[in-house]
């Protein structure tokens, strides 16, 4: 294409009415800005600034947008002569959807590396964590058999000890279920139990400018399937809507009825 200086195009080749569909008398005597993506016009006019001050201008990108409504890239090449801007260009758009998939999928590639290293760092944390547990469970089953029977008290804070480890161990399974270093155990599970002991693991992934809401679920189905997987799923979507809510917010979790009787993951 040639532009004058007024900013009006002066002729254009027929590679204009094949890639983007417009006829020569559609297009001459009228400005870029008719044709050129909204959000391209100011980026297209400091380049055409450049190029009418003898600045040519190389691989210069834009988008306009086609007879027919489709959005075109286009790469420009120009010079100056006699105060006209002269310019070809080579349609980009293919390279540019390529390139934007391959974006995509490099962003997924590093975020699996990225889970993979939390994951393997989950999973060392939770060996030491469950090796110091087995310490202490095997200390409090010891001084239970020792203890004096007729002394309630010390009994009942002996309990509340033992009931905090197993909890802690249980916590344990479920990181190195998440870390993927032990193998799928499906089981009959209820739901809502599930759900409900997950909370306490989900508030502190979520962190403290997240609301967590659990409501359970009446009558609802038992699944077979594995516990601490499950709980991994529920870990990841909290940790979606976290990411989706950087300002705060509501996060529901709520069981509902299924149609299956038998779930496996």
């Amino acid at each position: 294409m040639v532009v004058g200086p007024d900013e009006t195009f002066q002729s254009i080749s027929p590679s204009w009415q094949q890639i983007l569909g417009h006829a020569a008398d559609e297009v001459v005597g009228r400005t870029f800005r008719e044709f050129v993506h909204p959000d391209d016009v100011t980026s297209t006019q400091s380049g055409l600034h450049a190029a009418r001050t003898a600045e040519h201008l190389t691989a210069f990108e834009n988008r306009y947008i086609s007879k027919s409504g489709e959005v075109r890239w286009i790469s420009w090449n120009t010079s100056l002569e006699g105060g006209l801007v002269y310019a070809y260009g080579r349609d980009i758009t293919d390279e540019k959807l390529k390139g934007d998939a391959l974006a995509v999928v490099e962003d997924q590639l590093r975020q699996s590396q990225k889970m993979e290293a939390v994951g393997q760092l989950t999973g060392g944390i939770a060996h030491d964590f469950n090796n110091m547990l087995a310490v202490v469970t095997g200390s409090l089953e010891l001084l239970s058999r020792r203890m004096d029977p007729t002394n309630g008290q010390a009994r009942r804070y002996l309990d509340a000890a033992m009931d905090g480890a197993k909890r802690s161990a249980a916590l344990t399974q479920r990181l190195l279920a998440f870390s993927r270093q032990q193998p799928l155990q499906p089981q009959i599970v209820d739901p809502n139990r599930l759900v409900a002991e997950a909370s306490e693991l989900l508030r502190h992934a979520i962190g403290t400018a997240i609301q967590l809401e659990t409501i359970l679920a009446g009558g609802i189905w038992r699944v077979h399937v594995d516990p601490n997987e499950l709980t991994s799923v529920l870990v990841n979507l909290a940790v979606n809507a976290r990411d989706a809510m950087p300002e705060g917010g509501a996060s529901r979790l709520k069981p509902r009825k299924v149609i299956w009787t038998k779930i496996t993951f």
